[in-house]
């Protein structure tokens, strides 16, 4: 289940959870009922939250955008040849990915006009990198709008995801 679908479930939850417990409509002998399957609920609730504070893997993302890729016709895979090409090269703008993120993607960055740190690309080098699917799509559109002037494509993001994965430390 995704996270945004498990956060929504879980205020779901609470909110019936606060109205159950403040329902007079209840008979006064129903207490325990009630404590019980409040009690209940909030175990629910939180075993979902624990749940979706566990992050995707970069193969978990990986496999998401081939999903996505999978629709287009003539798609035989990704490869981490045409993504280290797509991460070195220059694009419009005379940008690219290793103009912020450096030649070696294990690597700390600095963003190219604001001069930002930007903690390593590289998976191996940052657990944090590609471990949320709402991030990867808010930086992929981001980004790739920023040096090419569109979206990247399914196939773009896994060559270079794939090319990632293959980066150590």
């Amino acid at each position: 289940m995704p996270n945004h679908v498990q956060e929504k479930l879980v205020v779901k939850i609470e909110l019936l959870a606060c109205k159950l417990l403040k329902d007079a409509s209840l008979k006064r002998e129903s207490w325990m009922l009630r404590t019980i399957f409040s009690f209940g609920l909030v175990i629910v609730s939180f075993s979902l939250a624990a749940n979706s504070a566990f992050a995707e893997t970069p193969v978990e993302v990986l496999a998401a955008i081939k999903v996505e890729a999978s629709a287009t016709p003539g798609f035989q895979g990704f490869s981490a040849a045409h993504g280290e090409s797509f991460y070195r090269n220059k694009q419009k703008h005379d940008l690219g990915c290793s103009s912020c993120h450096t030649d070696n993607p294990a690597a700390e960055g600095k963003h190219a006009e604001t001069g930002k740190l930007i903690k390593p690309f590289a998976p191996a080098a940052n657990q944090e990198r590609f471990t949320d699917m709402r991030k990867v799509k808010k930086w992929f559109r981001r980004n790739c709008n920023d040096v090419l002037d569109r979206e990247c494509t399914a196939q773009e993001k896994g060559d270079l995801l794939a090319y990632l994965l293959t980066v150590n430390k």
